[in-house]
């Protein structure tokens, strides 16, 4: 039986308003910004980065006002996707107490 390699993705994010954008123009060069067509068919502003940037932008969201929203492509050749969910926190199930 063959190993399957790890995959390897690409990472992208998209500001939601000039704050945002400001903030991650002065991390990332110019080059990797551009407007691309995703999986959902529509044209979207999307800032190229590395993982630990999503990460660090995700971090850092509620102490600097931080509105984006983040995509992500398997490979060279796979489709840009929303992937914003995989970083929202789960809603927990209130439960009554017993008595």
């Amino acid at each position: 039986m063959e190993k399957k390699e790890k995959e390897e993705y690409v990472w992208f994010v998209e500001p939601m308003d000039s704050n945002t954008n400001m903030v991650i123009a002065q991390e990332l060069s110019e080059e990797n910004f551009g407007r691309v067509k995703c999986e959902d068919g529509k044209k979207h502003n999307l800032w190229r980065c590395s993982w630990n940037f999503v990460i660090s932008l995700y971090k850092s969201k509620r102490n600097f006002g931080l509105n984006f929203r983040s995509y992500n492509k398997e490979g060279t050749q796979g489709k840009i996707r929303d992937c914003t969910f995989l970083f929202k926190k789960r809603k927990r199930k209130k439960t009554k107490a017993v008595k």
